[in-house]
């Protein structure tokens, strides 16, 4: 059971007094409760919608970090140096991650022959570092120290109301040949974007669409599971 499943189990036996995981084992629903109402569970999360494929930004952005960290411990000395501060600024779409690495170990290389701050580099499509002087000497020369995502946010409204649909949509197809198992279906959400207001939410119910494959659709808060949005 994986974190979110965790939350929504919370969730579920507070509304249910039988709440059994996985009833038909490893495939769709993650739940049934009393017996007759099948649960699917989803991380609401932002995803990037260009292309012929639909991302969640947080898989690029973590995959993006731990490249480019283990790009930037390659530099690494054995006695306390001068160190730098690595920004990283992208939108998307980006190049590959092996290739982009290679870019960017160049980068720094050619970076110490003439070291000078603040210093930005374009190192692939659609990005850029922006090297900085460090705070002390350490034996970490390069370390990762934030990024600007430029897909990132927006209107709260729109981000809310175009990723609930997303989600919506994608969990519809995937119970679409399980649905006759069970009379009723629910879709838990948990909420991954983390910036919904009250007056914020009727923008979102006038564009949600639950369709016809959901009786209930609810987003509830990661931590205490309370229901945000229901439709």
């Amino acid at each position: 059971m994986d974190n979110e499943e965790k939350i929504a189990e919370l969730y579920l036996k507070k509304l249910f007094r039988n709440v059994v995981f996985e009833p038909d084992g490893n495939i769709t629903p993650d739940f049934l409760a009393n017996d007759n109402i099948a649960v699917e569970v989803r991380r609401l999360n932002q995803n990037h919608f260009g292309g012929d494929k639909v991302k969640g930004l947080e898989q690029k952005q973590i995959r993006l970090y731990d490249s480019f960290s283990k790009v930037c411990s390659e530099f690494d000395t054995k006695v306390d140096e001068d160190c730098y501060c690595v920004m990283l600024e992208y939108h998307r779409p980006i190049d590959k991650m092996k290739p982009l690495g290679k870019v960017l170990k160049e980068a720094l290389k050619d970076f110490l022959l003439a070291p000078s701050t603040p210093k930005t580099i374009s190192i692939g499509t659609n990005f850029e570092i922006q090297i900085l002087k460090g705070g002390s000497q350490t034996k970490q020369k390069f370390r990762i120290g934030g990024e600007s995502d430029h897909d990132s946010g927006g209107w709260i409204h729109e981000i809310y109301t175009e990723n609930i649909n997303h989600a919506i949509a994608e969990k519809a197809q995937k119970i679409s040949v399980h649905k006759f198992k069970y009379p009723t279906w629910w879709l838990v959400l948990v909420d991954n974007l983390g910036s919904l207001d009250e007056y914020d939410k009727p923008d979102i119910l006038k564009h949600l669409n639950k369709n016809s494959v959901w009786d209930q659709v609810v987003v509830i808060h990661p931590e205490t599971g309370i229901e945000i949005i229901k439709i």
